[in-house]
This record gives C-alpha cells, sequence and structure tokens, in this order.
C-alpha cells in the first residue's frame, strides 16, 4: 500500500470505547462485537425507551404532517393568485378589445 492510502485509511479510523465492545474466544480464536447499549436495559426502561421513541415519532409526524399541510396551502394559494392574476388579465385584454371595438365602430358611423 502506498504512503498516501495508509494515511487515509488511518484518518478514516474511528476511535472506539473499550466498554463498547465485548470479546468472546471459540477455541483459539478471539472474537471482538461490539455491545448493543440496550443490552444493559431492564425490561422496564426497555419499555421506556420504546414509549420515549413511540412518542418523538408522533412528534416527527406532526411535524411532516404540518409541514406538508403548508406546503400544500402555499400551493395553492399561489395556484389561486396565479389563476385570479390571470383571470383579471384576461378580462382587461377583453375589455380592452371590446373598447377597442366600439372605437372603431364609432369611427365607422361617423
Amino acid at each position: 500500500m502506498s504512503q498516501d492510502s495508509l494515511e487515509q485509511a488511518d484518518s478514516e479510523h474511528t476511535d472506539v470505547d473499550s466498554n463498547d465492545i465485548s470479546f468472546h474466544t471459540e477455541g483459539s480464536l478471539i472474537f471482538a462485537e461490539e455491545k448493543n447499549p440496550l443490552d444493559d436495559l431492564t425490561d422496564q426502561q426497555l419499555i421506556d425507551h420504546i414509549n420515549e421513541m413511540e412518542t418523538e415519532n408522533k412528534h416527527l409526524e406532526l411535524e411532516n404532517s404540518l409541514f406538508l399541510g403548508t406546503l400544500t396551502c402555499f400551493a395553492l394559494k399561489t395556484l389561486l393568485a396565479k389563476s385570479l392574476t390571470g383571470n383579471i388579465l384576461l378580462g382587461f385584454t377583453l375589455l380592452t378589445t371590446r373598447s377597442q371595438m366600439c372605437q372603431t365602430n364609432i369611427k365607422r358611423e361617423e
């Protein structure tokens, strides 16, 4: 391996606390496994943790639905504004055209 790839591999290495690793042996082999922090919890602590996660999930779902509702409302307001602007412009164009036609008719009658 080149010096650059060794330095890159070393910089990508993350430190692990020895308390987060468990070791076990099978014959002459030694295996290291990362400990799951939830393994040390009692049943009640695990239930409390699950309830906290569910509550947090409900809050996130509520925030997402509020955001989507706001986004939908904004989109509808934008479409309505564009529609109203389009209708106003169309009405103004029709009035202008009609006015021009009336002026043309008046000039013809003179």
